[in-house]
């Protein structure tokens, strides 16, 4: 039996997002004689700052600047060198990856290193809705060189997982093991009433307005576009007073606001930026929209249903798996945008659907997305992964 279990978490930046909160909830674990390490990249020009967070947790995290997302191989050869570098001193019997460029960079090292387990989690793929056939082609053959030098794979939902081993051919089914994020759902649900009352101060909202909000990233992949039309839609079909926040920044926010200007639409949309901590928006905010081409498992829709709000969603990616269709969401066919104002407005015009809808999802996520049930379910995997090296 080991003495100390030494984990490394190896985590692509620390952008403020459902994958660093995740992370920081696997090295907070409360596994005896475990000793574990974060490496990361930093968040991005753009991107909130996740450093806030893991200082309050008291997460430790070595820097790893080199480590972007654009391929650059200055860089990506300077940031596998520190990766290596670090496993060869921390000697880890695990190296857990996180996203593409780390998954890349961390798995090559450990594998090089001859670490015993090596795992990486798919929070969501660049397979679809990022890059043409060929640059698309170039990352399947990446993945699947990869998976050969990989102990297991995480799929955070069972698409997912369907996805990435039948349609995309990265591994065979069963290379992979299909474990939820799971997330402190706590802040989500106290003192609801007194955040809604001081948030919507704020941010100058009507007591009798129903808010319609959507939050993350703002770009290309996120669709915000396509959420700013939807809200011109419903504009002109909704005479109840209603507005739109949209929470989060990035590349395209400028677009976006010449967008809402163009439309006349600066009385019904209100750009945030991010807003921390979160907790506080989804009491203030009456359902969510996500508009996205392509998820993983959207965090944003996990944290709505633990406050109780209804969500109106493309059915993509994971989507359909942390929702439960028409009773704590409404899931709408990619590019239908029509269905997706009527459902809005369905919303929009029914407070007891809301309030209903609010509590499935509160309950749903309550008993499939808490970070005791993620971890407990990692860690079992960690054991069981390493006695099957020890023992092989």
């Amino acid at each position: 039996m080991l003495k100390e279990l030494r984990v490394l978490q190896v985590l692509n930046r620390l952008n403020i997002g459902g994958v660093s909160l995740m992370v920081f909830n696997l090295c907070k674990t409360q596994e005896e004689n475990t000793n574990v390490k974060l490496l990361s990249g930093l968040a991005e020009e753009g991107e909130g700052d996740a450093s806030v967070l893991a200082d309050e947790m008291g997460i430790s995290v070595t820097h790893v600047p080199e480590m972007k997302r654009k391929l650059n191989f200055k860089n990506d050869k300077e940031a596998y060198r520190v990766i290596r570098n670090y496993i060869r001193v921390f000697q880890p019997h695990i190296v857990h990856t996180h996203a593409a460029k780390p998954g890349a960079l961390g798995r090559l090292a450990a594998y090089n290193e001859k670490v015993p387990v090596i795992v990486h989690t798919f929070h969501g793929h660049v397979f679809d809705g990022y890059f043409g056939s060929i640059k698309t082609n170039m990352y399947l053959q990446i993945e699947r060189f990869l998976a050969k030098r990989t102990t297991k794979i995480i799929a955070i939902s069972a698409s997912q997982k369907k996805e990435l081993s039948e349609k995309y051919r990265i591994a065979e089914a069963s290379k992979f093991e299909v474990i939820h994020n799971g997330f402190d759902l706590e802040p989500f649900q106290q003192n609801i009433e007194d955040k809604r009352i001081t948030f919507r101060k704020k941010w100058k909202i009507g007591e009798n307005e129903v808010i319609i909000g959507i939050i993350g990233r703002l770009a290309p992949i996120k669709n915000i576009a396509y959420f700013i039309e939807i809200i011109n839609e419903l504009k002109h079909s909704c005479a109840l007073p209603f507005k739109a926040l949209i929470i989060g920044d990035g590349e395209e926010r400028e677009i976006l606001e010449q967008q809402a200007n163009v439309l006349s639409l600066n009385d019904k949309i209100i750009f945030t930026s991010w807003i921390n901590p979160i907790d506080t928006a989804y009491a203030g905010i009456d359902m969510l929209a996500l508009c996205s081409k392509n998820e993983g498992t959207p965090t944003t829709i996990i944290e709505a249903q633990a406050a109780g709000i209804p969500v109106v969603s493309n059915d993509v990616g994971g989507v359909k798996d942390i929702v439960i269709p028409n009773e704590s969401a409404f899931l709408i066919e990619k590019d239908d945008l029509s269905s997706f104002v009527q459902q809005l407005k369905l919303l929009l015009e029914n407070r007891s659907l809301r309030k209903k809808m609010g509590e499935k999802g509160r309950a749903y996520v309550n008993e499939n997305f808490s970070k005791e049930q993620m971890l407990e379910q990692t860690y079992s995997l960690y054991r069981n992964l390493l006695e099957n090296d020890f023992l092989s």
